[in-house]
C-alpha cells in the first residue's frame, strides 16, 4: 500500500513540478468585484480566472471546469482538474451547491460561485476577505444559545408542572 502512495507522487512529478513553478509565477488577484448584500469585496471568477492564467504560462499547465447535476437531482456540481502537457492531472472532488431558486438564474449563479471557489482552492488563490472562521462560528453559535434556550424552557416547565412535562 505505501508502494502504491509513492507510485502515485512519482507519477505526478512533472505536475508538481509545475505546480511550484506555477505558486512563483501567481499574482494574488485584487478584490475586483463587490457583495451588494454583505458590503465585501472579493474576486470574480474572472479575476482568478485571470490570475491563474497569467500564473500557468510556461508551466504546461492548464485546467478545465466540469459542471454536471449532483447525484440527488437537487442541484449542480462543478469538479476542477488541473492538467499538464505531461499528460499527468490533478482533480478536486465535486463542489454541489443547491440554490434556494431553481431557475436558470439561480443554476447559473450556484454554478458561477461554485467554479470560483473550486478554481481558486485548487490553485491557492485568496479570493475572499479571511474572517477568521467568524461567520461561520457565529451560525454554530446561534445554534448552540438556540439549543440551550430550548433546553432551559424544556426543564422550566417540567419544573412548573411538577416533573411531568407534558
Amino acid at each position: 500500500m505505501v508502494e502504491a502512495a509513492k507510485s502515485t507522487e512519482t507519477d505526478k512529478q512533472e505536475l508538481f513540478k509545475a505546480l511550484a513553478q506555477f505558486h512563483q509565477n501567481l499574482k494574488q488577484p485584487s478584490k475586483d468585484a463587490k457583495n451588494p448584500y454583505f458590503n465585501n469585496d472579493y474576486v470574480s471568477l474572472e479575476g482568478v480566472q485571470k490570475a491563474v492564467d497569467e500564473a500557468c504560462k510556461g508551466t504546461g499547465l492548464t485546467y478545465t471546469q466540469l459542471v454536471f447535476d449532483d447525484p440527488k437531482g437537487t442541484g449542480k456540481s462543478v469538479m476542477t482538474v488541473v492538467l499538464h502537457s505531461s499528460g499527468q492531472s490533478l482533480k478536486s472532488g465535486a463542489l454541489t451547491l443547491v440554490p434556494q431558486k431553481k431557475d436558470s438564474q439561480g443554476y447559473g449563479s450556484a454554478i458561477t460561485y461554485a467554479k470560483r471557489y473550486q478554481l481558486a482552492a485548487i490553485f491557492g488563490i485568496s479570493s475572499e476577505l479571511d474572517d477568521d472562521g467568524n461567520e461561520s462560528s457565529q451560525t454554530a453559535q446561534k445554534v448552540m444559545q438556540q439549543r440551550n434556550y430550548q433546553q432551559r424552557e424544556y426543564q422550566q416547565n417540567r419544573y412548573n408542572n411538577g416533573g411531568n412535562n407534558r
